[in-house]
């Protein structure tokens, strides 16, 4: 898939879905430090925002978490960047399996080698690794989590992951800055 039909894409999704927050889930007393979402991928990053959007699939409630860096505001006003990082987990406080598989948090990472969103990008699912998420209290804005995971190469021509090609994310505090709900 292009980069500009992926953000394309996600500019419509973001577009179609409404600020309204949600019912309040439980949370522990753990809290990752900072407020932004950061991580290592070989350098140390800070995101310039992240995004939250809650929606219900086969009739369970799921969280994408979308993690921006360049941002850009498009024509109506809505802010988007590139988004080195994607999760798709659940929306409880605990620990999560990582593993890119349905029912478990499923993370990616995104090389866009430098911020050149033209050259191919290197995709990255979370193959092993800790997933927690600290507090998700979706009322009030609050969630947070932290996050290392070693990502195994997913090559989007062949649609085939190459387990002798990996990228490791460590340090990973999550802080999420908005939430959208379906």
């Amino acid at each position: 898939m292009k980069i500009t039909s992926f953000i394309s894409f996600m500019l419509l999704v973001i577009a179609s879905i409404n600020s309204v927050s949600c019912s309040k889930s439980a949370s522990s007393s753990a809290t990752p430090s900072g407020t932004k979402t950061t991580w290592n991928d070989g350098t140390n990053q800070t995101a310039d925002s992240t995004i939250a959007i809650l929606y219900t699939s086969s009739g369970a409630r799921v969280m994408d978490i979308f993690v921006f860096k360049g941002e850009m505001k498009d024509p109506a006003g809505i802010t988007f960047g590139i988004s080195p990082l994607e999760m798709h987990i659940s929306p409880k406080s605990g620990v999560q399996t990582v593993k890119a598989a349905p029912n478990n948090a499923w993370l990616t990472f995104f090389d866009y080698h430098n911020g050149n969103i033209n050259l191919p990008v290197d995709v990255y699912d979370g193959a092993t690794g800790n997933f927690n998420l600290t507090a998700c209290d979706t009322t009030k804005v609050t969630i947070t989590g932290t996050f290392d995971f070693t990502g195994q190469y997913y090559n989007l021509l062949t649609r085939a992951y190459d387990a002798s090609k990996t990228k490791a994310i460590t340090n990973g505090n999550l802080v999420v800055d908005k939430i959208y709900r379906q």
